[in-house]
Order: structure tokens, then sequence, then C-alpha cells
């Protein structure tokens, strides 16, 4: 009963559009309001200035909060997307902004997988909106997401998936304080044992296990800095069971859709492995019979596109703190650009 009413509770509550001009970009904008399951979602449709039947584009974002109204005034992406005939629906999620709601420690990849599909089903249903050709762009977590959400959506007509790990969450994570200590200029050595630690600690079957981990890394100096020491006591340890999200793989769902799709990987990301995951997409969309897929590796940039020298999270944070803050690929934007220009 209760997957029943989260699926048929859904309503789109349009408001007024105010025409709007940023950079030379014209655009309208209308809000809308999406309901899914319990949560109630705020976001915005931005449209071309003129025309019907636009194709359209959901916007599904990392991890982190998000805030849609920077995103509409900043995003490169979502100003060539515009440009190039395309309304963009992007939301704050639940928590944040408008929206309302709070995702469940263990259900967070299925509730965004929930979200995502009811504002595909919003633009499709939307007057404007051309049903047949209807994407999803996402990034990072969103990988998680679109596994969840696309393999068995047939309203989704392309993806395009940037930064997305080909591997789970747990072993994603402990790439990132490897690579972490290794930018550091820690030895491969003292990097391997982090990593095999940082697995231990997630994927502990017993106490004795997780303290042995948890020890050491709440010892360790790159762990420390990224804040990402943890502990419990033994009466609340818990050891993840098999259908933990944690062991949720987006090459077992993203990999094995079958409609055009571009994959775009940062040569020095230090977050997911961008050689793993363009090998292991490659192969699954290629197993899966997809014959419209594109994978491009960008050269000398992190995991946000942004040009770097090592791509770690030290420097991620120093050149956003620049004026001006770090700089996007146009290589990017480009292979983007180009991509999309080959589906009309």
């Amino acid at each position: 009963m209760k997957r029943l009413s989260a699926l048929l509770l859904f309503i789109l509550v349009y408001t007024a559009c105010n025409s709007q001009q940023t950079e030379e970009l014209s655009y309208v904008t209308e809000k809308v309001t999406v309901y899914a399951g319990r949560f109630e979602i705020k976001a915005d449709i931005l449209f071309p200035q003129k025309g019907n039947n636009f194709p359209a584009v959901v916007f599904c974002t990392g991890s982190g909060p998000t805030d849609r109204k920077a995103t509409i005034k900043y995003s490169k992406v979502m100003r060539l997307l515009i440009q190039k005939g395309y309304a963009v629906l992007i939301d704050d999620k639940p928590g944040y902004g408008g929206s309302k709601g709070e995702f469940s420690g263990d259900s967070l990849f299925r509730e965004r997988a929930l979200i995502l599909c009811k504002e595909v089903e919003a633009l499709k249903n939307h007057p404007k909106i051309n049903p047949g050709r209807i994407g999803v762009y996402g990034s990072s977590q969103a990988g998680y997401v679109m596994s969840l959400a696309l393999p068995d959506n047939k309203d989704v007509s392309f993806v395009i998936a940037w930064s997305c790990p080909a591997m789970n969450s747990i072993e994603q994570s402990a790439y990132l304080v490897k690579m972490q200590a290794l930018c550091a200029g820690r030895s491969y050595a003292d990097a391997e044992m982090i990593y095999k630690y940082y697995k231990q600690r997630a994927e502990a079957r017993t106490y004795k296990e997780f303290r042995e981990a948890a020890d050491f890394l709440n010892r360790d100096s790159v762990i420390l800095e990224i804040g990402w020491g943890f502990d419990m006591t033994e009466e609340v340890f818990e050891p993840k069971t098999p259908e933990s999200e944690s062991y949720i793989n987006p090459v077992d769902g993203l990999g094995k859709i079958t409609i055009p799709a571009l994959f775009i990987f940062g040569e020095k990301d230090t977050q997911i492995d961008p050689v793993q995951g363009a090998d292991a997409f490659d192969k699954s969309l290629k197993d899966a019979g997809n014959r419209n897929y594109r994978i491009v590796t960008v050269k000398g940039v992190d995991h946000n596109m942004r040009l770097t020298r090592t791509g770690s999270l030290k420097e991620q944070k120093e050149n956003y703190n620049k004026e001006g803050g770090a700089v996007l690929s146009t290589d990017f934007l480009d292979a983007i650009s180009k991509w999309l220009d080959e589906r009309k």
C-alpha cells in the first residue's frame, strides 16, 4: 500500500512564468512542485524563450545540498542546453531551499531515484515538453541514483553521465582516501594501508574488525583532514547486510541501458577511478547491446571537470577559494555540445 501510494501521489503545481536574461541567455522560468512519496520537491523548469514541444533534461546532481538558484546562475552546461533548445528541470533536494522531507540514511539512493522518476513524469505530462525526448544529466552520486531509476524507465530517451563511479560506494570511497594519501605525498604502501582499513571498517562483520580499522583510520592525518573519521560503540554496531545501498554498483543498472548515452570521465579524478570506470561501462554497455553510447575522457581535469594539477580535494578547495574559482574545461563542454548536435 505504501508503495502504491508513493506512485500515485504526484502533483504538478504550475505558477506564473518569469522571463529572464543572464549573460545574453534568454529563458522562461516556470516554478513547479513535484510530490514523490513523503517528499515535496520545489523545482524550476527553464524554457528557451520561443517555441514549443521542447526536448528536456532533468538535472540529477551529486551528493550534498542543491541550491538551484546558484546552479541556474552559474551552470555553463545549463546555458548550453537552453541555447540548443532544451528545457531544463533543476530542483532543491529535500531539506534544502524550498523542498521538504528528509532522506533516510539507509535509503538515500532509492529515495532519490523515486524523486528522479517523478520529475521525469512531470516533464512527460507538461504541455510544452516533447514526451519522447526527455533525458537525464547527472554526475558523481547521481550514478547510483540513475542506476536504480533508469533501466526500467521507458520515458527517458538519453543520458549524459559524468564522473560517475563504476564500483560500490565502499570501494569508491576507499579509492578516494587512497588517492588523497598519494596526493599528500604518502608512500604507495601507506596509501594501500589506508585503502585496506577503510574497506575493513565499512565491511566489518564483527566489532573487533571494526575496532581495529577505526583505531587506525582515526589516527591518520589524511582521514582527519577530509573529516572521515568515524566511531561507534559495540552496543550499536551492526554489520552491513547484502541489501545495503553501500553495495550498489552503478554498472549493474546504468551500465545496462540501451538508450543513447554519453559517459564523461576526468583524467585526474581522485574521487572515482576514471580508468576503471571507463573500462567497466564500456564493457557493460557493449554486452547489453547498446550501440549508441560514447565514452570520453577529458584531459587535465578533476572530478568536477575543472582544470587541475593533482585533482586532489585539497587543490579543489584551494581553487574554489581563489578569486574566480577553478576553471571549467572547455573540452568537457565541447564533448556535450557535439554529442547533443549528433542527436538532432
